[in-house]
């Protein structure tokens, strides 16, 4: 096994509004997640009211210009995926994903949804972020671990 990989723990959601979107980050951060854990990306990242403003910027993702509130995160998990196809059956955003799956978080991504990338130190704390965010109402929740 290569000691230079590092075991990712991340619960993905999708909030068609903003207010959700900002109320489950807001959640996030009152469980003890810090700005670094949790990324928000849309179309519209940088006007989600939220009460810290954070760190925007704007990213390549799957063939489009998406906005990123926590940039160093996106591109760590996102790495193998950024300049991905984006409309290609059978292909994945990264390889911890199936088609399916990738497919549902551009499906969201297109149709204006606010995405939520929550990055979990434990088994635990992924639990606790897929819980938060379930309690938002998302239009969809997937939680992955891998060796990245």
């Amino acid at each position: 096994m290569d000691d230079a990989k590092q075991l990712f723990r991340i619960v993905i959601g999708a909030f068609k509004g903003a207010d959700l979107a900002a109320s489950a980050t807001r959640d996030l951060h009152e469980d003890g997640l810090a700005d670094t854990q949790v990324c928000v990306i849309g179309a519209s990242a940088s006007a989600l009211p939220v009460d810290r403003v954070p760190c925007v910027e704007q990213r390549q993702f799957a063939g489009q210009v998406v906005e990123v509130t926590a940039p160093e995160l996106f591109d760590r998990v996102w790495q193998e995926a950024a300049a991905a196809p984006s409309t290609d059956a059978g292909k994945t955003l990264a390889p911890w994903m199936t088609p399916g799956q990738s497919k549902a978080v551009l499906d969201s991504l297109r149709s204006g949804a606010l995405v939520l990338l929550v990055s979990a130190s434990t088994a635990t704390e992924q639990v606790r972020a897929s819980r938060i965010q379930l309690n938002h109402h998302p239009s969809m929740v997937q939680a992955y671990s891998f060796m990245a």
